[in-house]
């Protein structure tokens, strides 16, 4: 839960800076943007294991070749997705983003040899705390199968009429500690209550978390309003 806030949490104040946009999750999962926060979207993946939340309009495509006109959604979102496929692929990936987006598209990965060496950390204590059951998870699995992603790499040759804004989310070296606590329900039932109670006490709460050396890089770009030629 702890994790997940962390991830979604920050996007209620885009989302309620427009006036009801459609939104569009590439690698949504059952959950996604449900997990946390009440808008209606629509979710992309390759598959659904699980029910969607009721407030995710579920839609099995590769992100690579989304089912939908250009320029059908406001916002898109792509988070904590392309560190999980493979370097060819991100470019494609985020063309395809692009492509259906009106407004704005919100791409977020692990960035940096800090975030790499957390990662490593949690895997280790993975494999320490095999005697109790535990063992590593698939997506931190996948994360160290291949180098985190290089905005530099996957935004060459998109448009030009899109502006890039990059900053930097949670502490790396919380990170660890997060995903742990994340595991534990005696931390996240308080903090679900919390959330339920106070959503916007607690994310600013949650903001605090966010400080140089960051784990996380966060690209928002922005699609520039066309001119007229005078």
């Amino acid at each position: 839960m702890l994790d997940k806030l962390r991830r979604y949490v920050w996007l209620a104040r885009l989302i309620e800076d427009s006036d009801s946009p459609s939104i569009l999750e590439v690698g949504a999962g059952p959950h996604g943007l449900g997990c946390c926060l009440p808008y209606h979207f629509v979710g992309v993946d390759t598959s659904y294991p699980e029910k969607p939340v009721p407030t995710q309009q579920a839609v099995k495509a590769s992100a690579t070749r989304l089912p939908f006109p250009d320029r059908t959604f406001d916002l898109v979102l792509c988070i904590e997705v392309l560190e999980h496929l493979p370097i060819d692929e991100r470019p494609e990936v985020v063309e395809e983003l692009c492509r259906v987006a009106r407004d704005k598209i919100v791409i977020t990965h692990p960035s940096g040899t800090l975030a790499r060496l957390c990662d490593h950390l949690l895997a280790f204590l993975s494999d320490a705390l095999r005697f109790l059951g535990k063992t590593k998870p698939p997506w931190l699995v996948e994360h160290l199968q291949n180098p985190y992603p290089d905005p530099r790499g996957y935004l060459a040759g998109q448009a030009a009429d899109l502006s890039v804004r990059a900053h930097g989310q949670e502490n790396a070296l919380l990170h660890p500690a997060i995903v742990f606590l994340s595991t534990l329900d005696c931390a996240t039932r308080p903090l679900r209550k919390s959330y339920t109670l106070w959503p916007k006490l607690t994310a600013g709460a949650l903001r605090l978390l966010s400080f140089p050396p960051y784990y996380r890089r966060i690209i928002t770009l922005t699609r520039r309003p066309n001119r007229g030629v005078s």
